[in-house]
């Protein structure tokens, strides 16, 4: 998967195959590849989507190939690319100006501030553990320019293809 550009995690703690599935469903991957001893045994991965609907039983290749068709014509909802950079604007003005604080005396201002007061979810609940599998933006920007350099590097090599094929039939 890494090879291909693409990121993948492994749980192999010892908690059963569907609390597995259900904390990569928490953590909100938009895939879930299950490997159990059948698939082992016969090389396939079983692929289930972030609601739990399953795809069903595909080899790697065909999965690598599935992702790299939705990589290659992926295009975001209309809209949805200026949305967010009005939505991070607005986000950033509110919090120089301290407005997002609540506090201001109705429910919603009571509510975050006792959403504040909460602290941090108990260790080994499933918030703290939805919250530990999930990546900063940190690492997701990481994976993002890793993701772009792999890309930018298949297409060299793709072009480099392409030239040398075209040199040996002159």
């Amino acid at each position: 998967m890494h090879d291909a550009g693409f990121f993948a995690e492994v749980d192999v703690s010892g908690s059963t195959m569907q609390k597995k599935v259900r904390e990569g469903q928490l953590a909100q991957f938009n895939f879930i590849l299950v490997v159990g001893e059948k698939e082992a045994a016969e090389g396939t991965v079983n692929v289930r989507l972030r609601n739990n609907t399953v795809a069903g039983t595909k080899t790697i290749a065909e999965v690598l190939a599935m992702f790299q068709d939705q990589s290659d014509n992926f295009t975001p909802p209309e809209g949805e690319d200026e949305a967010s950079e009005k939505l991070a604007a607005a986000e950033k003005a509110a919090a120089a100006d301290g407005k997002n604080k609540g506090g201001g005396g109705g429910k919603a201002g009571k509510e975050a501030n006792n959403k504040d007061k909460k602290g941090p979810p108990k260790e080994g609940s499933k918030e703290a553990k939805a919250l530990a599998n999930k990546p900063s933006p940190e690492e997701i920007e990481r994976r993002k320019k890793e993701a772009m350099a792999a890309k930018a590097e298949k297409e060299k090599l793709k072009a480099e293809k392409a030239a040398a094929a075209a040199a040996a039939g002159n």
